[in-house]
């Protein structure tokens, strides 16, 4: 069984290469799978074309571990994951929650580089339905190649992570997941203003997956 791990990216400040070196170290010491670092094209950052990138680049992969750059999940809890995916051959969550970490707690983690989950500063947790839908999945080729990987039509921030959740859900069924935290290191928000054409255009193209109840309509929003 051949597993890649995805994570998608793009450098825009210090901080954010600071999270994804110690986001890849953390990995590649938990597990032996490959990490790949997908990038967006120019203009507005698409995560879902860094992560179709990052899916190619990859080369032949039975599953993928689709992984955010500012974010650490439990070792036990991305295997037991995979091993769930492998099983069932759907899409499997990481977690059931995110634990936002506070910025002097992610300051200790990336000095000492160590993240102790016993002394934790935390600023919020996130359990709502459509706020946990990105951080760490793992999804069978398959499944990938049903939904045709990540909706590029979205672009800058907002909603592919849900659009993708949908399709999927409707498509191959809804997807499974492991008890437990990811922990999303802190950065400066980068959600940009309502008025943002992107955001506007994402969040339209996110209603109509909203509305597709059946796997023709969304076949039909794909292209396909």
């Amino acid at each position: 069984m051949s597993v890649a791990v995805l994570i998608p990216f793009r450098a825009s400040d210090i901080r954010r290469d600071q999270l994804l070196a110690y986001t890849t170290k953390w990995l590649e010491s938990h597990h032996d799978w490959p990490v790949v670092i997908g990038e967006s094209p120019p203009g507005p950052f698409s995560r879902s074309a860094a992560l179709n990138d990052a899916a190619r680049k990859a080369g032949a992969w039975d599953l993928v571990v689709v992984h955010d750059g500012d974010t650490v999940v439990p070792g036990r809890q991305l295997s037991g994951a995979v091993q769930m995916a492998q099983v069932t051959g759907r899409v499997v969550f990481a977690f059931t929650s995110v634990v936002e970490l506070s910025r002097d707690c992610t300051d200790a983690i990336l000095a000492s580089g160590d993240l102790s989950l016993d002394d934790l500063r935390i600023d919020a947790v996130r359990v709502a339905p459509l706020e946990i839908q990105s951080s760490a999945l793992v999804i069978p080729r398959p499944v990938w190649e049903k939904v045709g990987g990540f909706d590029e039509k979205f672009r800058g921030w907002s909603a592919e992570d849900n659009a993708f959740y949908r399709a999927v859900e409707i498509c191959c069924g809804a997807p499974y997941r492991i008890p437990g935290h990811a922990f999303h290191l802190w950065h400066e928000p980068g959600r940009p203003h309502r008025n943002d054409p992107s955001y506007q255009s994402n969040q339209r193209r996110w209603r109509s997956y909203k509305a597709a109840d059946t796997p023709d309509r969304i076949r039909i929003l794909l292209g396909r």
